[in-house]
């Protein structure tokens, strides 16, 4: 569970940077339910 949040954030800084907010949002809490 600890190790998750850094592929998460990695993931998170690329699409902050490729997707708007909102869409980042999304990303963020489907993946948190899915992982």
């Amino acid at each position: 569970m600890l190790a998750a949040p850094y592929g998460v954030f990695a993931l998170l800084a690329a699409l902050v940077v490729e997707a708007p907010s909102a869409d980042l949002f999304k990303a963020l809490g489907c993946g948190l339910y899915i992982h």
